[in-house]
């Protein structure tokens, strides 16, 4: 429900908010394409992944193709989140116990913070997040294949927490905005004492 809610607020602020430009027309389309398709599903050697999941993959990679950044660092790092998000799985599944914020949060600061501390550019860093998360997941679910589990890879799970991680960089995006207009009227009171 959650990646539900957070994918209609969106496409509703892509479709008739935003400005009107490229950037928006393609938002809006992956934002409606993951809602179509988010119960939709291929298997692949006893793996159910969701197209989902391979939507958002092949967005970031966009997203790190078009950085003007170095590829192979970015996947680098994008592996380093994949990582992260994996063994955060794994100690979930064997030590449930200690968890005591909803997982899907908890997971979503764990790799805003992660992005943010990586990258410093934020468009560069969701591209990181989007690729990292879904190799996490592939990861994870081929690893529950082999002990016998099944794994949905890129289900409603992932997409939650793909939500909620994308509202948490937009929240730092807009504090980091919010804190330079902060400067600039700090900077332009200091100069108005000075001329007194």
């Amino acid at each position: 429900m959650i990646f539900y809610y957070f994918a209609w607020l969106g496409w509703i602020y892509t479709t008739f908010i935003m400005k009107k430009d490229r950037t928006r027309l393609f938002l809006s389309a992956i934002i409606l394409l993951l809602i179509i398709f988010s119960n939709t599903y291929l298997s692949i050697l006893h793996l159910s992944i969701y197209i989902n999941g391979i939507l958002l993959w092949i967005v970031g990679m966009y997203i790190i193709s078009i950085s003007e950044s170095s590829k192979i660092i970015s996947m680098m790092y994008s592996t380093i989140v994949g990582m992260i998000y994996c063994i955060f799985h794994f100690v979930e599944l064997y030590d449930p116990f200690w968890i005591v914020i909803p997982r899907t949060y908890l997971l979503s600061t764990l790799i805003v913070l992660s992005c943010s501390t990586l990258v410093f550019n934020m468009k560069r860093g969701v591209g990181i997040f989007l690729v990292g998360t879904f190799q996490g997941e592939c990861i994870l679910g081929i690893s529950m294949y082999q002990f016998g589990f099944h794994h949905d890879i890129a289900n409603l799970d992932y997409l939650a927490v793909v939500s909620v991680t994308l509202v948490a960089f937009a929240g730092v995006q807009g504090g980091k905005k919010l804190l330079v207009y902060a400067n600039i009227g700090k900077q332009k009171q200091v100069k108005g004492v000075k001329g007194l």
